[in-house]
């Protein structure tokens, strides 16, 4: 490559493992990433400056009760870095990923007596026919070598191809880091939080209980704050 130029890619064979611990069979899995970089000045992985646009995918076959179905993810995305810790270093990132085949549905409560089993349990809509697609923006700014601020968006679409368990995810997420060291820091994240029903016909008439109770479990979406600390190595 030329000098300013840095090409990566990595591939990956492995055991796609089990679904479900009550589910002792698994399937062969396949990944790969590319990607190209354009560098223009700092040094090392930390500190370098960089333009950088990726590819991936991966595709396995797991099986579940003694059925395979093919499972499918893959994205690309481009990321944008000038600086790292110091006063007015930024960067910016976007990816875009969709996925075809086994799709889960974490459980949008913990398990409470009076919920029904959807309420506090995961659901697995296993079939290679499934799909689900999504995005996210990222970006953050050191306002000091040490504070750096970030905002985020996130789109996640799942189930499109079944209507009445289609539903849309949306987070706006903004925080602050403390960076300790390069490779040590202290993160502060607020999430606001939405779940969108785009089909409610499809679920049943205005009133009805299935609807209701969808309805209800979507207005439940809460917000999020997370406070955690990152140690690379």
């Amino acid at each position: 490559m030329r000098k300013n130029l840095e090409l990566a890619y990595g591939a990956m064979l492995g055991s796609y493992g089990n679904q479900f611990e009550s589910n002792s069979s698994n399937g062969p899995i396949v990944a790969g990433r590319v990607q190209l970089s354009y560098l223009y000045g700092g040094g090392g992985s930390f500190f370098r400056n960089d333009l950088t646009g990726f590819v991936w995918a991966q595709q396995a076959r797991p099986q579940l009760n003694g059925i395979s179905n093919t499972m499918r993810r893959e994205g690309f995305g481009v990321a944008y870095r000038q600086g790292y810790m110091e006063t007015g270093a930024r960067s910016l990132k976007a990816e875009y990923m969709a996925g075809t085949g086994n799709i889960a549905a974490p459980a949008p409560f913990n398990q409470e007596p009076g919920l029904v089993p959807a309420q506090h349990q995961t659901t697995f809509f296993p079939g290679s026919n499934n799909k689900a697609s999504g995005y996210y923006v990222s970006a953050g700014y050191f306002v000091t070598p040490k504070v750096e601020v970030n905002a985020r968006y996130d789109y996640y679409d799942r189930l499109p191809n079944i209507p009445s368990q289609e539903r849309i995810f949306t987070n706006i997420g903004i925080g602050a880091q403390y960076h300790i060291t390069p490779v040590t820091r202290i993160v502060f994240d607020y999430f606001i939080r939405k779940t969108d029903i785009p089909n409610p016909g499809a679920i049943g008439h205005p009133g009805s209980p299935q609807l209701v109770q969808a309805t209800s479990i979507a207005n439940a979406t809460g917000n999020e704050f997370d406070i955690y600390a990152i140690y690379a190595f």
